[in-house]
């Protein structure tokens, strides 16, 4: 699976080829200020994320949704129920 990370105030875009199991993403409960998610893979490297959604009303759905995309990826050439970031599948849409 490819993670696309796309930051539309600067236009920069990460993408990270991720297998299935190989990493967990999840909310950094010790972030008070902010909303802070890592991506940490199983061979110590750790990638954090602020989230700068206006609203977290969908952070633990996204949450749930990206950690189902790491372990059972779409398969190639589909997107599954992710929305279009250029080719790669992505949780939220990437055009914004």
């Amino acid at each position: 699976m490819i993670f696309c990370h796309v930051s539309p105030k600067y236009v920069t875009a990460q993408d990270l080829t991720i297998f299935p199991g190989e990493a967990t993403w999840k909310r950094v409960k010790q972030c008070t200020t902010g909303r802070v998610y890592i991506l940490e893979f199983k061979e110590d490297r750790r990638l954090f994320f602020w989230l700068q959604e206006p609203s977290d009303e969908k952070d633990d759905e996204n949450a749930a949704k990206i950690n189902q995309y790491i372990n059972n990826p779409p398969a190639a050439g589909s997107a599954g129920n992710a929305k279009s970031c250029g080719s790669y599948a992505s949780v939220s849409d990437c055009s914004t």
